[in-house]
């Protein structure tokens, strides 16, 4: 599995934006792109703006298979929440 290109680029300007406007802690930061990439490897070449909101439920179910605690699964929401605010906010996703 791989990522796609512009996923990949998308990713390291989000964590850029999370680090120097949102000042997340680099220990966040690290965790918040840990659990992107983890999506974009499972989304393979599909380009992260060309996901609806039935893919990202199709991911969560997903990850639940890997028996993940409570608190892992919302910061992994809290991830892709952020993640796409962000690319809402550079007009990227509708």
């Amino acid at each position: 599995m791989s990522v796609n290109a512009d996923s990949k680029q998308d990713l390291e300007d989000f964590k850029s934006y999370i680090i120097a406007e949102k000042n997340f802690s680099k220990h966040t930061a690290k965790a918040y792109c840990s659990d992107i990439l983890s999506f974009l490897i499972w989304m393979d070449e599909q380009s992260c703006e060309d996901i609806n909101f039935s893919k990202v439920r199709e991911y969560l179910h997903f990850i639940q298979k890997f028996n993940y605690k409570k608190t892992t699964i919302a910061r992994k929401i809290a991830s892709l929440r952020t993640f796409y605010k962000y690319l809402y906010r550079e007009r990227k996703v509708d």
